[in-house]
């Protein structure tokens, strides 16, 4: 049985998320809300505008450094915060120098995040009205393949069976 431990940070109860703030080992994949300018204070209690990122998970802000800015404008290909809304970041735990001193740190990943899309399958409940929306014209297989996963094989058992469905309404039509 693993044993829960608590960074000494989270007691502090900082405003801003933080190295702490990522579960150790791991990474967490984040929804960009909006970025702003706020009035954040420091350990030391000094005040300083700075950019903060917010996300749509019920997560902490965090406070965007160079680095960090710099990462997402890179995998997202745009510098403009206002063009971040909606886009996901992946945060894990590192480290850099500062005053002198190896401190620990947030990061952003040099890549857009890979959420898998769930696999759609023969077998789940919407595969049949898939095929009748499809084959109508409301949707089409491009549509599927942004929210889901289609294997070549179930691609082509999809366009199988779409083409049976047109010939058996044209059937049913023409006996009409």
């Amino acid at each position: 049985m693993s044993e829960s431990k608590t960074h000494w940070k989270k007691l502090q109860n900082p405003d801003y998320f933080g190295s702490w703030s990522i579960p150790e080992g791991q990474d967490l994949i984040l929804t960009i809300s909006h970025v702003q300018v706020e009035d954040v204070t420091g350990a030391s209690g000094r005040k300083e505008k700075l950019p903060v990122c917010h996300f749509k998970e019920n997560m902490k802000p965090l406070v965007l450094n160079v680095t960090n800015s710099k990462q997402i404008t890179v995998i997202h290909g745009t510098p403009y915060v206002e063009e971040w809304r909606g886009k996901q970041i992946q945060l894990f735990q590192s480290t850099t120098k500062m005053a002198g001193e190896e401190v620990e740190c947030v990061r952003v990943r040099p890549f857009v995040p890979n959420k898998a899309k769930p696999a759609f399958t023969p077998d789940l409940d919407r595969w049949s009205a898939a095929i009748e929306s499809i084959a109508k014209g409301d949707s089409t297989i491009e549509a599927v393949k942004k929210h889901f996963t289609l294997s070549e094989e179930h691609e082509a058992q999809m366009k199988e069976e779409i083409e049976i469905y047109l010939h058996d309404n044209e059937m049913e039509e023409a006996d009409a």
